[in-house]
Order: structure tokens, then sequence, then C-alpha cells
């Protein structure tokens, strides 16, 4: 059970706001059943609520490894499923912050795209990591056959590599226009000037390092 201000989760969330308005019985008490929701999950998205960012110092605490990486993958398709924009967008920044340091690693993505819209921003990232993968040579074709994914996936990808021009490289590429894979457009979404602001203040980076200057998306040139 989690109590939280009415004001404060209709703001940030549609779902939220019509399930608390809309005369059923959530309205009249008070009261939302999220049984298909990790507790791990919905702790998170308080804790972001109130502290205005992703709790960083949270994620290392209790969890490791690819459990991380999992665990934002699951806060991202909460946040897209329940209409709180905002979160998707700083679940997008962490996860590209991450991956600008750290390798993709294919075992931990595969699930993820079973349970997401071939259209959505984590759908787009995900493939443009990869190609960054294996265009550093760190991800090889014995690896990619060796997983299995939707014939759409690999025909994805493909498209999505020859789409991306030969100096599309290295593995902060992404994080340095990751508002890119936001969604600013939405009401409700904070506009994509104040998302940059924040980012390059450091809010919702994986790691310590300075955030980097961020820059006009260059990917199609």
């Amino acid at each position: 059970m989690f109590n939280i201000h009415k004001k404060l989760l209709c703001d940030s969330s549609s779902y939220f706001e019509a399930a608390l308005n809309n005369g059923f019985a959530e309205t009249l008490n008070q009261t939302i059943k999220l049984d298909d929701e990790e507790p791990a999950i919905i702790r998170t998205f308080f804790l972001w609520l109130y502290g205005g960012r992703l709790s960083l110092d949270m994620l290392r605490r209790d969890l490791w490894g690819d459990r991380v990486i999992e665990h934002m993958f699951k806060l991202y398709i909460f946040a897209d499923k329940r209409g709180v924009i905002n979160l998707a967008n700083d679940t997008i920044t962490m996860l590209t912050s991450y991956w600008s340091e750290a390798q993709v690693l294919l075992s931990e993505t595969t699930w993820v795209v079973l349970h997401i819209s071939r259209k959505s921003k984590l759908y787009e990232l995900i493939l443009d990591n990869l190609v960054l993968e294996l265009r550093s040579e760190e991800l090889d074709n014995d690896r990619l056959e060796a997983v299995d994914l939707s014939k759409e996936f690999w025909s994805d990808l493909l498209l999505r590599s020859n789409q991306l021009p030969e100096h599309f490289r290295g593995r902060n590429k992404c994080f340095q226009a990751v508002c890119h894979y936001h969604c600013h457009d939405v009401e409700g979404a904070i506009s994509q000037e104040d998302c940059i602001h924040r980012i390059e203040a450091g809010y919702n980076i994986y790691y310590s390092t300075e955030a980097p200057e961020q820059v006009r998306w260059d990917g199609w040139r």
C-alpha cells in the first residue's frame, strides 16, 4: 500500500488523473489497484515524483548489474503505459547516460523489445545503441545470431544501420542529443529547452562524470 498526494499524482499522469476523477469506483474510494505492477517500480516512481528526478543512489544501492537495466526498462514501460511522460523521458536519459559508458548487451534488451511498440522512443534508442556497438566491433555476428528475436527486429536493426551515416560512431553519440529520444510535444511534458537545461545540470545521469553539452541531433546527416 502506497499513500500519495492526489494533486501530485494527477499532475504527473493522464492515467491517474482520469482514474481518480472519472466518477467510478477509483474516484469514490480514492484508491487505484495496480496488481500488475511491481512494488519496486511504484516505489521508484514515488521517489521520482517527490524528488523531481530519478533516485540514482537507490538504484545503485538496491540493484546491481543487469538488474539496474531491467528495472529501468520496467520503469519506462510503466511510465509509458500510465501516461507519466516526464518519467518516461527521465528514464530514457538515465538509460542513455548508462549506455554512454557501458556495453549494450543483447541479453539485457531481448525481452523488452517484445513489450514495447516498434514506434516507441525506447525501441529507437535500443536500435541506435546496437548500431553503435556493431560499429565498435564489440558486438559480433556470432552473438547476434545466437539471440532469438523476431524478423521484424532484425529488419529494423539492418534498416537503421543503413540509414545512419558512417560518422554515427562513439558510445556517447546518443547521449549527446538525448532529447531526440524524448517526447516533448505532448500535454504535460516539459519543454525541450528545460529538459536540456536539466540534463546539462546533471539530472537523471547515471554516471557521475560531467554531463556533456547537448547538441542538435545529426544522426540522419
